[in-house]
């Protein structure tokens, strides 16, 4: 019986602060472009890899299926710290996709951006390897 064990990797990007407008970033098919405005504080939330260890599951289907790979989503952290949304930026299908995007949603609450002192909200990337061993 194979034992399966899911790497989890966090990458956090600054790619936008609150506006009147909303939240925008552009990128093409393959870089990010990164606004020049300076963070006071990144979004952060405590014990993040602890976090996604203990609560993101390997789906069953997945697992049946041999599958391995990297789902990655981009996360809006508001204002207030919660999650306020959760874009696929890169999925391996399987169910993972969902899975992931499901897990982030339902999140503590994270420490927000700071700007000038004031809470924003920010967009992240937060990546999640699947591995079987």
């Amino acid at each position: 019986m194979k034992t399966c064990f899911i790497l989890l990797f966090s990458t956090f990007f600054y790619v936008s602060f609150s506006t009147a407008q909303g939240l925008s970033f552009q990128r093409d098919s393959s870089e990010i472009f990164f606004s020049s405005v300076k963070q006071d504080q990144s979004a952060s939330f405590d014990g993040l890899t602890t976090y996604l260890n203990t609560h993101v599951l390997y789906p069953e289907l997945a697992r049946k299926n041999g599958k391995e790979g990297e789902v990655s989503v981009w996360a809006v952290i508001g204002e207030d710290g919660q999650v306020k949304s959760v874009e696929l930026a890169s999925g391996m299908g399987f169910g993972c996709d969902e899975a992931v995007m499901e897990m982030i949603l339902k999140m503590p609450q994270w420490k927000p951006s700071l700007r000038n002192g004031k809470n924003v909200s920010q967009k992240v990337l937060i990546r999640v390897q699947f591995r079987l061993q």
